[in-house]
């Protein structure tokens, strides 16, 4: 990984810095905490939403099979999208797993993902009896790096499945390319990315099929759900097949030989339609909010420019009709005194502030217990199974990047700050002004609990 110019005055440790009036004593040492505030409630429920929601209970099936509000919700969000098919369904796991039936993934199939990421991004790879292969993430966007996916290609490789995680857009062209060259198929994980864009256009809508969650905590939610798009019928039908009432496959199936497995034994993965009346009423607000975070974003690193900066800044800086969709914050240390504070003790620092912040993926994927125990279904399986022709390579050190950033420690903001806010964004500054302004001092304190460790 190239070494990055860091910014800031480079003194050195030891010399003495002028105090910001904006800084002082961090809370941990017994100051006043900076932020007084907190992000406002999520989701947004306002007027129209429980309007939505109480003529849904008065006037809607709470079980529709094939129109009625989920219907509604599948036509609207397809169009907003620019494609042709939407499913909805009962969890962004879900629609991931739809996804990748969608695009004819078997047993014993190989799909290329991220190491850095929520569960489920994997978990529907297993969900199917096909094995993920990991291809390392890209230091500065924290997704899946293009530049590692083709030396995992292998003859059994069928699709790739990147994540925009922390609503991070992920380098779809790169992707979308070798992608083509290799006739694999796509499927985006935008559980997380719900109005975030990339070269002006929505993701989700970038690859063969796209996946989002509707979860309480996401971009847009129904509470509990999810939905995929897709531009090819054929995705979409092989999708319905897998996981929708068969009353709806019997309407909407055409294919002859899909119609002959009509049946009850798929999953039942319909939503429920009260959160697609929540969805639905949310939907016309979701560019404005995410237009609102940027701006919160914007003003509040402009603020703190050389202590700390998004992950994916020099990304949109390089890609300037990129829009990051702000499900979280993942933060990076740019203050030469500042970068040799573990970060765990930053998290530290600034929940004593007041601010929401932690840690999110915590070990790889392919580093925690069912990788190394292979045990998902038991007995090996998917990877023992008939259908796998190999086992891919789990050990550690195989994926440095996504490995050193979580040995290290991540530092995550939390919440949904989808309101124009400039007195929380400034107290977030003073927080970590506060931070600059103590760096010795906390070095001191991490220098001190590594002695006593050893």
């Amino acid at each position: 990984m190239a070494t990055r110019k860091t910014v800031g005055t480079g003194r050195a440790r030891g010399s003495k810095r002028p105090k910001s009036k904006a800084g002082g004593k961090l809370a941990l040492f017994g100051g006043s905490k900076a932020v007084a505030g907190g992000v406002g409630p999520w989701p947004a429920v306002d007027a129209a939403a429980i309007r939505a929601v109480t003529e849904a209970l008065r006037n809607e099936s709470l079980s529709p099979l094939i129109e009625g509000l989920p219907k509604q919700f599948e036509q609207q969000f397809a169009r907003y999208h620019g494609r042709k098919y939407a499913l909805m369904v009962n969890s962004g796991t879900a629609a991931l797993h739809l996804a990748l039936v969608g695009c004819d993934i078997r047993p014993g199939d190989e799909v290329i993902t991220t190491p850095y990421t929520w569960g489920a991004t994997t978990g529907c790879i297993l969900h199917h009896n096909a094995i993920p292969v990991f291809a390392d993430i890209d230091p500065e966007t924290l997704c899946l790096d293009p530049t590692k996916i083709e030396e995992r290609i292998t003859s059994r490789t069928r699709a790739i499945l990147p994540a925009h995680i922390f609503g991070m857009p992920a380098d779809m062209a790169a992707i979308m390319k070798i992608a083509r060259k290799h006739g694999l198929a796509v499927v985006e994980d935008a559980s997380q990315a719900a109005g975030a864009r990339y070269r002006g256009k929505l993701v989700g809508a970038l690859g063969h099929v796209g996946a989002f969650s509707l979860q309480a905590s996401k971009n847009l939610t129904a509470g509990e759900g999810g939905i995929l798009i897709t531009n090819e019928f054929a995705t979409y039908e092989r999708a319905l097949l897998f996981g929708a009432h068969p009353v709806r496959m019997n309407a909407e199936v055409r294919k002859a030989d899909l119609r002959a497995y009509i049946d009850s034994l798929g999953f039942t993965y319909r939503p429920h339609p009260l959160g697609a009346a929540i969805a639905r009423a949310q939907l016309p607000h979701l560019a404005a909010w995410t237009r609102d975070k940027n701006r919160n974003f914007t003003r509040l690193f402009r603020k703190i420019k050389g202590i700390a900066e998004p992950h994916g800044a020099d990304f949109f800086r390089r890609h300037p009709k990129c829009l990051h969709g702000y499900h979280m914050v993942s933060f990076k240390i740019v203050h030469p005194d500042l970068e040799q504070v573990p970060p765990p003790l930053v998290v530290e620092a600034l929940r004593r502030e007041g601010m929401s912040v932690g840690g999110y993926v915590g070990t790889p994927i392919p580093l925690r217990p069912r990788f190394r125990d292979l045990l998902f279904y038991g007995r090996g399986c998917p990877w023992t199974c008939r259908h796998t022709h190999r086992l891919p390579d789990y050990t550690p050190g195989s994926w440095p990047v996504a490995e050193a950033l979580c040995r290290r420690g991540e530092i995550i903001l939390f919440g949904n700050h989808y309101k124009p806010d400039p007195t929380l964004m400034g107290q977030y500054a003073i927080a970590f002004q506060k931070l600059a302004d103590n760096a010795e001092r906390l070095l001191e304190r991490a220098e001190k609990s590594a002695t006593r460790r050893r």
